[in-house]
């Protein structure tokens, strides 16, 4: 989940299948699903792939109700289909707001990272008046709110321009002045030795991405 040109293209692409493929032996890279909650508007269904992945914009409502000043995330479609289905993990993607907004107006296609899209344009203008009417976080705290009973398994993927990490959602919540956090918002490069203390507030699958990400940053993978 999460706002347009917040990331979830590219770690779904760069991190998740990565890490599903390398680490689950009854996974095949055929076996995983990628489904565009815009597929499921009319007609929600996973398919029979052993593992689906849906990618969430959490701005969907405003496309069934441009006309509309509040997103009611909770009653919009595939959302509540979403929250009632067995999803194992929830990320929610979150990119400071200076940055979304440069990448937001420096974009060119839709989906250019998982589907390779050179057409249609990106529409620009429908998203900026999207995001203009809400406040990030306030969208991830309802979306936590309405997943409660995920527990451990809602995390936070925090994309900025050099480096990205994986961080329990009450940390983003809560305890923003936490060290952990102050050294990953600063846009530096979030080390193994920074994340392990904290792993024990993660889930097992936010965890293993959390390290797979920490070790492709150190390495120098732009995600």
């Amino acid at each position: 989940m999460g706002c347009s040109s917040s990331g979830k293209s590219t770690f779904i692409a760069n991190v998740l299948i990565p890490f599903l493929v390398t680490n689950r032996d009854d996974l095949e890279l055929d076996d995983i699903s990628v489904i565009f909650a815009g597929q499921l508007k009319s007609n929600y269904a996973l398919g029979q792939k052993k593992c689906a992945i849906v990618h969430y914009n959490s701005l969907l409502y405003f496309d069934a109700n441009p006309q509309s000043e509040t997103l009611d995330i909770g009653n919009e479609y595939v959302f509540k289909n979403v929250i009632n289905d067995d999803f194992d993990e929830v990320f929610y993607c979150y990119t400071p707001d200076q940055i979304l907004l440069n990448r937001i107006k420096q974009r060119r296609f839709i989906e250019p990272v998982l589907r390779g899209d050179r057409k249609p344009a990106y529409p620009t203008e429908r998203v900026m008046r999207s995001l203009k009417k809400i406040l990030q976080k306030d969208v991830l705290i309802e979306a936590h709110r309405l997943m409660s009973h995920l527990g451990d398994h809602f995390s936070v993927v925090l994309s900025q321009n050099r480096s990205s990490m994986i961080i329990p959602v009450e940390y983003f919540i809560t305890a923003p002045r936490l060290e952990f956090l102050e050294k990953i918002s600063s846009d530096e490069h979030c080390e193994l030795a920074l994340l392990q203390p904290h792993l024990h507030k993660y889930s097992p699958l936010a965890a293993g991405c959390a390290k797979f990400l920490s070790a492709q940053t150190i390495l120098g993978s732009r995600h």
